[in-house]
């Protein structure tokens, strides 16, 4: 008798997944999931470690796993060709003070290491190169092609951009008349991807939301970030997630790079989000918190949750050099 009522509960589970996946509701494990994706019952994940679990891929035991490489990750965002621009912010910088410190990183031996170099250290413990760095830019700035790009280029340097899916090639807020800073096209992004300098990967298609701007435009904010809202079921943000991810996926194409990578919008992540970009494909995630990201060599799991420094115009040299040691 209850062998027959578990069997009928499974039975009405098969068909509620079975008509999501159909619906397009819910992600289905596939050729880039890694995590196996568990729905409860009724749809109300109340456990994310039981729901959720995370079968992380190490190359060794987890005691036998090599000596961690402290790796510093540098985040900038918008540069601008005047010195004397008024507008200077912690996300605004003079391009020559960039070119500056792209050109004292390589004085100083540092090699910058892409996206691919990091997920195959943190997959299966491939070296990196003697002292690395990381560079990446938030948000997709139009300046980031037209004045970032062709230094990088200049010094064989590379670097991880994180543009913000529907501002692509946008210069007002999301179909408004509110003017933003130009952002590039996904097809600078896609010349940009093809030269080997730099990899496009995301910072969300619409999830983060100036909220100024939401209420101007006759919007609604409800995704200033990536995470779960408070009257939101785990399960209605799992699929929100989900179809942000896809979105930014479908657009992406043109640059011919999978997107396997996530900055958080403001650095805001918890363990949910984690676990369900884990199991939608992403293989890294980058948040905005102070210090060296530490990854040892074939733990996939530290590839998530990685530290970066805020590069701001008030960084100096003395500074840069402190952080990348």
């Amino acid at each position: 008798m209850a062998r027959g009522k578990r069997g009928g509960r499974l039975s009405v589970f098969l068909c509620m997944v079975a008509l999501l996946v159909t619906l397009g509701a819910a992600p289905v494990r596939g050729e880039t999931t890694r995590v196996d994706w568990v729905f409860s019952k009724d749809s109300n994940i109340t456990s994310v470690e039981e729901e959720l679990p995370v079968d992380w891929q190490d190359t060794t035991d987890e005691g036998m796993l090599g000596e961690a490489v402290e790796l510093p990750i540098l985040m900038y965002h918008h540069l601008t060709e005047d010195s004397t621009d008024s507008n200077f912010s912690k996300d605004i910088m003079w391009v020559g003070q960039f070119r500056r410190h792209m050109e004292l990183l390589r004085e100083n031996g540092y090699q910058t290491v892409s996206l691919d170099d990091l997920i195959a250290f943190g997959e299966s413990g491939t070296p990196l190169p003697d002292n690395p760095v990381m560079i990446t830019f938030d948000d997709g700035y139009e300046s980031v092609y037209t004045l970032a790009y062709p230094i990088l280029q200049e010094l064989d340097m590379q670097a991880v951009v994180f543009p913000v899916g529907v501002s692509v090639g946008e210069d007002t807020y999301k179909g408004t008349d509110i003017p933003i800073t130009p952002h590039f096209t996904w097809e600078q992004g896609a010349e940009m991807a093809a030269s080997g300098t730099i990899s496009v990967q995301s910072h969300t298609y619409d999830m983060h939301q100036w909220r100024a701007f939401e209420i101007a435009g006759g919007l609604e904010c409800l995704r200033p970030n990536a995470l779960r809202r408070p009257e939101e079921s785990v399960f209605s943000y799992a699929n929100a997630l989900w179809d942000d991810l896809q979105r930014f996926r479908q657009e992406a194409q043109v640059t011919g790079q999978a997107v396997v990578a996530i900055a958080y919008p403001g650095g805001s992540w918890d363990e949910l989000s984690e676990r369900l970009l884990a199991s939608y494909g992403i293989k890294c995630t980058f948040t905005i918190e102070e210090g060296k990201a530490s990854v040892r060599p074939g733990s996939q799991k530290d590839l998530f949750g990685l530290n970066r420094f805020y590069v701001t115009p008030s960084t100096t040299d003395k500074e840069l050099l402190e952080w990348v040691k």
